[in-house]
């Protein structure tokens, strides 16, 4: 895929799954964005329904014991477009030039995460910026529902308020102000 966006010299790679239900527009409305990797909001298939933004985190996981992990966002800004560490790529934009800068294999995946965090690790580390809109929501194909921002929300059953008391507030970047 990147290897033939770089070769038909385009401006971005767009990727979407086939288990996602997008607006339309949704190439647009991530191009709008003008950002080095953008996704769309979307969510777990499986419960508990969680968001794909994660934050990484450094140190050892008491879980594996390996170094260096990702935890999901479970209170993620609202309807805005921020910055986070790595997307989930259920629908994501990336600018070729990301592709050029970062060293191959572009995607694949390790022990314990996929290749959509593998590729926002390296790509942050090469000094893109990884960003997330939850103001463009995704369907996500499930048994036997659509999985949704609100069917996620009622699933886990917490007000915005019971979010913020468990999770706190994502404050590690700002986020983008709406105009």
């Amino acid at each position: 895929m990147g290897k033939k966006a770089l070769l038909a010299n385009a401006d971005y790679l767009f990727m979407i799954d086939d288990d996602m239900l997008a607006p339309p527009d949704l190439f647009y409305q991530l191009a709008a964005s003008d950002k080095d990797i953008c996704a769309a909001l979307a969510f777990t298939r499986n419960p508990d329904h969680m968001p794909v933004v994660y934050e990484t985190v450094e140190g050892i996981d008491p879980l594996t014991t390996r170094y260096g992990f990702t935890r999901f966002v479970k209170n993620y800004p609202r309807d805005r477009l921020f910055e986070c560490d790595a997307i989930g790529f259920g629908a994501v934009l990336i600018k070729t030039e990301v592709l050029r800068r970062v060293k191959k294999p572009w995607f694949f995946g390790m022990e314990g995460t996929g290749e959509d965090i593998t590729f926002c690790n390296k790509a942050k580390k090469a000094g893109f910026q990884v960003w997330m809109d939850s103001r463009i929501k995704l369907g996500h194909l499930g048994t036997p529902s659509i999985i949704t921002e609100e069917y996620s929300d009622a699933w886990n059953k917490l007000t915005p308020e019971q979010r913020e008391k468990l999770y706190g507030q994502f404050t590690k970047y700002q986020t983008d102000q709406l105009t």
